[in-house]
């Protein structure tokens, strides 16, 4: 099976691929840069440069591994030993794993998916929640 090293960088470049990532000279999927991948992590990208690399004994540590798996929703197993498969879950992945867990029905998984995909309408969504959920404790007070 292949190192840590070898799977950071099988993980930057598809997470690249999955971030319509190309090369603008022939149009391939590129990986995401050592800074890019280090930034959402809080780390330098020397870092991730060093454990690519193998530099002065750098390893992966427990905290940076779970940092990883949290932040581009990886398989721990995977990342740290090489074992059972890499998860890269895509946001309708996650949404069917967050329905599944919970017995949500198509309609209220479709509302959740609408309530994450539209930010900018949040606040709203959430006061009529409220409002509707009174005027049904007060039905039942009736």
């Amino acid at each position: 099976m292949n190192t840590v090293a070898e799977r950071l960088k099988i993980l930057r470049f598809e997470l690249g691929k999955k971030a319509g990532k190309v090369k603008k000279t022939t149009g391939e999927p590129m990986a995401l840069t050592q800074d890019e991948f280090a930034s959402k992590l809080g780390v330098g990208g020397s870092l991730i440069s060093a454990i690519e690399n193998e530099r002065n004994d750098q390893k992966l540590t427990e905290r940076l591994a779970n940092d990883i798996c949290d932040v581009y929703n990886v398989n721990y197993q995977w990342l740290v030993d090489g074992e059972d498969v890499p998860m890269f879950f895509d946001d309708q992945t996650m949404l069917d794993e967050i329905a599944k867990e919970y017995g949500l029905n198509k309609n209220e998984r479709i509302l959740i998916e609408y309530y994450l995909n539209n930010p900018d309408k949040r606040e709203a969504i959430v006061k009529e929640i409220y409002a509707l959920a009174e005027r049904m404790d007060n039905k039942k007070s009736e």
